[in-house]
């Protein structure tokens, strides 16, 4: 993204660009601006269980947005959840991004088998819905590592699930990106003068396949996100331990009935303003970057 980009993004796409950037630094600085440690037992008092936001009757400003069921307090709940889901859903984009864009140049590149295969594989993924592909891949993975195991094999499973549901919107774009470029003039030079396929490829024809990467990538996190919260919801995600914005929301529906609304409607809200922006973003630099798409 550079400088002339953000230069032509209209106030409301500046404005989500300023909340991603916001929900990003708090991400990655989750452990300084937390006020709590939540995953920290000496730190948590069960007294303070489902405690009300600050403002309201029996409220505490040591919890600014109440606690959860087990005294945690829900605004560091929060910040870590969203680190969970941002994380997750960042490396599930790139990964995503990686295999279309391997995929996309090589069926544009060898064509005749080699691109019918990879198309017609990619048009049999698109007949089925992301999420159901995602519940298959995350099924099948619990069943190989059993249902324990630690957080960082439930982060590889999601990144997994996730990633392969996403690919082929890469790989479709950047297979017809890449076949306008095979035709130019400095392509058919660059083989005329002998160089190695793969130096052609990575060197001349994929960075100006570059541009449809980037809007697709935005695009796809606010995706890969909103299929991790919906993992996490059906209890496929992260453990409660360990929680997600998704896993956040499946505990507070909990209490909904009880009374106790603010264990699920401020997770579920940050929740939203994070898709809703990183959406918005992404349609405005799809604008910027195709100015035929307005």
């Amino acid at each position: 993204m550079t400088c002339g980009s953000l230069h032509q993004l209209g106030v409301v796409e500046k404005t989500a660009l300023v909340i991603v950037c916001v929900f990003t630094l708090s991400s990655a600085f989750a452990p300084l601006i937390a006020p709590y440690d939540p995953y920290n037992l000496a730190a948590i008092d069960i007294l303070d269980s489902l405690k009300p936001p600050a403002w309201m009757q029996g409220g505490d400003w040591r919890h600014v947005l109440g606690a959860d069921d087990q005294g945690r307090d829900l605004l560091s709940l929060i910040i870590y959840g969203t680190r969970s889901s941002f994380l997750i859903g960042m490396i599930s984009a790139m990964v995503a991004a990686a295999v279309g864009v391997v995929l996309g140049l090589t069926a544009a590149w060898l064509g005749g088998i080699a691109d019918t295969i990879i198309m017609r594989i990619a048009d049999v993924k698109m007949s089925f819905p992301a999420i159901l592909i995602a519940l298959l891949v995350e099924g099948i993975s619990r069943v190989f590592v059993g249902p324990t195991h630690g957080t960082g094999v439930a982060v590889a499973i999601l990144v997994l699930a996730i990633s392969l549901s996403h690919w082929v919107q890469f790989a479709r774009t950047v297979r017809a990106s890449a076949l306008v470029e095979i035709r130019r003039e400095y392509v058919k030079a660059a083989s005329i003068l002998g160089l190695p396929a793969v130096t052609i490829v990575l060197r001349h024809i994929l960075p100006n396949v570059t541009s449809p990467i980037l809007v697709l990538g935005t695009l796809n996190l606010a995706l890969a996100i909103v299929i991790e919260a919906t993992l996490s919801f059906l209890g496929a995600g992260l453990p409660a331990s360990q929680p997600s914005l998704g896993t956040l929301v499946r505990i507070g529906e909990g209490f909904l009935f009880s009374g106790e609304w603010w264990v699920a409607l401020f997770p579920a809200v940050t929740l939203g303003v994070l898709i809703i922006s990183i959406n918005i973003l992404g349609d405005g630099l799809r604008e910027v970057r195709d100015p035929r798409s307005r």
